[in-house]
C-alpha cells in the first residue's frame, strides 16, 4: 500500500466516523423530541416528526419571558380523536442547557407568532 493510499483511507474512515457520529446525534435528537412529543399529542406513536432546522443557538421572548438556548424547528402530523391525521402543524422545541426540552406549538397568536420569528413558517 502507497502512503497516498493509506493516507485516503485514513481521511475516508475519519469522514466515515464524523458522518456516523452526526447520524447518531440526528437520531438521538429525534427520540428526545418525540418524548416531549408524548406530552402533549393523543397518539403520540402515530405521529410524523420533521426536523426542518436546528438545533441552533437563538434568544427569544415567549409570553413576555426572555430566553435563551438551542432551538429546533419542526413540523408534525398526527392523528386527532377519530384517527386521521390533522396535517403538518409547526412546532418549535426548546433545548436548555439542562437537559430540559420545551415544546410550542402552533394554533394560538403568540406561538406562532414566535414560530414564524424562530423558524419562518
Amino acid at each position: 500500500m502507497s502512503v497516498r493510499t493509506a493516507y485516503l483511507s485514513v481521511v475516508v474512515a475519519a469522514a466515515l466516523s464524523v458522518a456516523s457520529s452526526a447520524a447518531a446525534d440526528a437520531i438521538d435528537l429525534e427520540t428526545r423530541l418525540r418524548g416531549q412529543l408524548e406530552a402533549v399529542l393523543k397518539d403520540a406513536h402515530s405521529a410524523q416528526l420533521e426536523i426542518l432546522s436546528g438545533p441552533t443557538q437563538r434568544k427569544y421572548v415567549y409570553m413576555g419571558f426572555e430566553s435563551e438556548g438551542q432551538v429546533v424547528c419542526t413540523r408534525v402530523n398526527a392523528k386527532n380523536s377519530y384517527g386521521g391525521y390533522v396535517g403538518w402543524r409547526p412546532y418549535l422545541f426548546t433545548l436548555k442547557p439542562n437537559g430540559a426540552i420545551g415544546v410550542i406549538y402552533g394554533g394560538e397568536r403568540h406561538s406562532d407568532e414566535l414560530i414564524q420569528q424562530l423558524c419562518g413558517a
